[in-house]
């Protein structure tokens, strides 16, 4: 299985992330640890290039708009053979920035300068989208060369055929489980195999029966079980197909 999508550099796993590590290595489960800042990718590439079945993307968040995006700092993290994307990166409307232009405006600018980046380093995105769907499209679409992928994925049927038309790759998590999330699931449907990753977003968006609690990545298979009910097909399929889009989406190497 490939978890496309944690935090395992998250102070929910500080008293156990060991425990946690080896037993995604004891499972073969393989990891993509994401960052938020900087600094935090300071962290998820020292903590990737420690355990094989562990890789790194990194970038800025939206909610550090305020950050200034060093192209040459994150190039050395690219140089990294364990680092295998930009993100997540993208852009966040809720909370204060739901009626604040300018800070929108911040996010915007942010998004494009790392699609830049991303582009001219030829890697993969990794993106954050919350109540900002139409932007995220526009913004994205000026960069049809780079390989996106919509992190945890939460709009309707509707919007997911806009990115599955543009090229990008929709990444579900433990969101499809929820009883009231039906419009995701219905996005489930109308996204080819091909192009689904699976996620946790650990330590957040845990998938019944644990939500509520700390998500963590070996739960990433209740996301695929998810998706078999609603493909009418096998969960070994699923995590056969997932797993083949998440080696070729991030070009991992041999775990």
């Amino acid at each position: 299985m490939v978890d496309a999508h944690c935090h395992l550099q998250d102070v929910a796993f500080a008293a156990d992330r060991d425990a946690i590590l080896a037993a995604c290595s004891e499972d073969g489960i393989v990891c993509i640890n994401a960052a938020d800042s900087y600094e935090e990718s300071l962290t998820v590439v020292a903590l990737a290039g420690k355990h094989p079945f562990l890789f790194a993307v990194v970038g800025i968040h939206p909610h550090h708009a305020e950050d200034i995006f060093e192209e040459h700092a994150f190039r050395l993290f690219l140089a990294k053979p364990h680092v295998v994307g930009v993100g997540e990166i993208g852009l966040d409307y809720s909370g204060a920035a739901a009626k604040d232009l300018a800070l929108q405006r911040s996010q915007q600018e942010l998004f494009r300068q790392q699609l830049v980046f991303a582009q001219k380093e030829d890697k993969p995105v990794v993106v954050h989208c919350r109540d900002a769907y139409p932007d995220a499209l526009r913004i994205i679409s000026g960069f049809p060369d780079v390989a996106v992928m919509m992190h945890t994925f939460a709009a309707d049927a509707a919007i997911a055929k806009k990115f599955l038309d543009f090229g990008a790759h929709l990444s579900f998590s433990g969101m499809v489980t929820f009883p009231k999330a039906e419009s995701v699931r219905q996005s489930v449907v109308v996204t080819p195999l091909e192009k689904i990753l699976i996620e946790t977003d650990a330590p957040y968006l845990a998938p019944e029966p644990h939500r509520g609690k700390r998500n963590e990545p070996k739960y990433v298979r209740f996301v695929a079980e998810k998706i078999a009910e609603l493909k009418n097909i096998s969960v070994e399929r699923v995590l056969e197909q997932t797993t083949e889009n998440a080696a070729r989406f991030f070009h991992l190497p041999p775990v």
